[in-house]
């Protein structure tokens, strides 16, 4: 297999293979098959949180809008209102940060979420 490529949108970079794995910092996502990891940890997340956390890797430090991410997944898993894409985005946050003592999924003020480009930092930094 030939080395991974690079996408990248102005800023931020995130890893995809061609095997279509995303990394971005100590995150890694098998598009495939969903599952995801951060550094040797296999993430258990809902089918739903994982549309969630793969659209965020693979623009990472971009912010995606609420309306964005409900327009994207209504319908599914009970997102029947914008206000779930919060409840996905807390379930996201207690399985892919606080287990890890970082964060990396930011809540932007009045614009939305972004995954941040270097996939996460411990909050004492």
């Amino acid at each position: 297999m030939a080395g991974p490529l690079i996408a990248t949108n102005g800023r931020a970079r995130s890893v995809v293979r061609k095997d279509d794995t995303v990394e971005v910092g100590a995150l890694r996502m098998e598009t495939a098959s969903g599952r995801a990891w951060r550094g040797e940890d296999e993430l258990a997340l809902a089918p739903t949180g994982r549309k969630v956390l793969e659209r965020l890797m693979r623009h990472p430090g971009e912010v995606v809008s609420r309306e964005a991410l409900f327009a994207e997944l209504a319908g599914e898993n009970g997102l029947r209102r914008q206000v779930d894409v919060d409840r996905v985005i807390s379930e996201l946050r207690q399985r892919v940060d606080r287990p890890f003592e970082v964060q990396s999924i930011e809540t932007v003020r009045g614009s939305g979420y972004r995954l941040r480009a270097d996939g996460g930092r411990s909050p004492e930094d």
